[in-house]
Parts: structure tokens; C-alpha cells; sequence
């Protein structure tokens, strides 16, 4: 299995070596049976808080794919890691606007991306999922999900495995709403445009 990349610069040098250097064949594909799936953010933001600035690298990236045939799009954007143990125990100042701005900019960004790119003799689909809206129902009903209340700020309980990071348990809720969301989409509709399941952005 590849590993997944863990910021902005990962990512772009993850679609040089295995898109742009080497397609095909090391990596077949097609345009009318591969989704592009983007999830980054979170380490952008602790290391650089700038959100315009990365987030054009980052659709520069979905440029470049585009020219190599790329036409199914899957965009994440970052859950609430303000409310995670280490940002509460830290107390860093404006990181919920920080991660807010980020998931706008990211809304944004992908409408434009469509509007440039679609069109009616060669349509993109992009996909919006956002974890961020998973993240707080979660931590907002927790006993709803099977977690208990006192979790929600515990470094290595149900929720969190550490100060940072979500346990398996987490992620397996993450997958399986992206897993609904996906699947609530025909698919013989037509490729063209935004698309957005139950999760987007408001």
C-alpha cells in the first residue's frame, strides 16, 4: 500500500512520481473509472497558516491532473481538530477560524475549479465530503455513535488515540458516511459539475 501524503508539498510530489513521470503503465488508469481522492490540510495549517497560498498549490496539483485525463474528483475537507485534546490543552488562539477558513477557501476553490474546467463535451464531477461536519456530530452526540461523553477531550480514549489523533473506531464512522455519500450518488447520472452529498459545506 502507498503511503498517503501528509501535506501540500507530499501530495504534489505524490502526483509527480506516480501520474506525471510514469503514466502509463506503472499506475493504468482511466478518466471514466478513477476518482482522484484529495484529504490534506491539517499539517498545511500547522506549519503554514496562510490558507490562500496553499490552497492555489493545491488546485495548481488538481490542474495538473486535469491535463493528464483527469475527470473524477473527490475533495475532504479537515475535521475540528481544534477540538481535540492538544489544541484544548494548548489553547491556540483562533484555531477553530483557522480550520474554518481553510474548509471555505477549500468550498471555494472547488466551485471554481468546476466552473473552469467542466464543460457539456467534456464534463469533471467533483465530489464534496466533509469530515469536518462528521467530526462535531460525533463529538457534539457522542453516545449516539457508541462513544461515551467523557472522551470527547481524552488523549488516549475511545476517540482520540493520543492528543491528536482519532482512533480506528473514528476513522471506521469517517469511511463509512463517505461510503453513503458516495453511494447515494446514481451512477448513471452525468458527470458534470458539483456534486454533493449530505455532508456539505454551510
Amino acid at each position: 500500500m502507498r503511503k498517503a501524503a501528509r501535506r501540500c508539498l507530499g501530495f504534489e510530489l505524490k502526483i509527480i512520481r506516480n501520474f506525471l513521470n510514469v503514466h502509463p503503465p506503472a499506475i493504468p488508469w482511466k478518466a471514466n473509472d478513477t476518482l482522484f481522492v484529495t484529504w490534506v490540510g491539517i499539517n498545511d495549517l500547522a506549519y503554514n497558516p496562510d490558507v490562500d497560498v496553499t490552497i492555489n498549490a493545491l488546485f495548481k496539483l488538481q490542474e495538473e491532473l486535469y491535463d493528464q485525463g483527469a475527470r473524477n474528483f473527490l475533495f475532504c475537507d479537515v475535521p475540528c481538530v481544534d477540538r481535540s485534546p492538544a489544541y484544548i490543552q494548548m489553547g491556540i488562539e483562533g484555531a477553530e477560524t483557522r480550520f474554518h477558513d481553510w474548509n471555505l477557501a477549500l468550498d471555494n476553490a472547488i466551485r471554481t475549479f468546476v466552473a473552469e474546467k467542466s464543460t457539456k463535451n467534456d464534463p469533471i464531477t467533483a465530489i464534496y465530503f466533509s469530515s469536518h461536519k462528521v467530526f462535531s456530530a460525533l463529538l457534539d452526540h457522542p453516545d449516539e455513535y457508541g462513544f461515551p461523553q467523557k472522551d470527547t477531550q481524552k488523549a488516549g480514549g475511545s476517540i482520540w488515540m493520543d492528543h491528536l489523533h482519532p482512533t480506528s473506531a473514528v476513522h471506521l464512522i469517517v469511511a463509512m458516511e463517505l461510503h453513503v455519500m458516495l453511494s447515494s450518488i446514481p451512477q448513471s447520472a452525468p458527470p458534470e459539475g458539483l456534486k454533493e452529498g449530505k455532508h456539505e459545506t454551510t
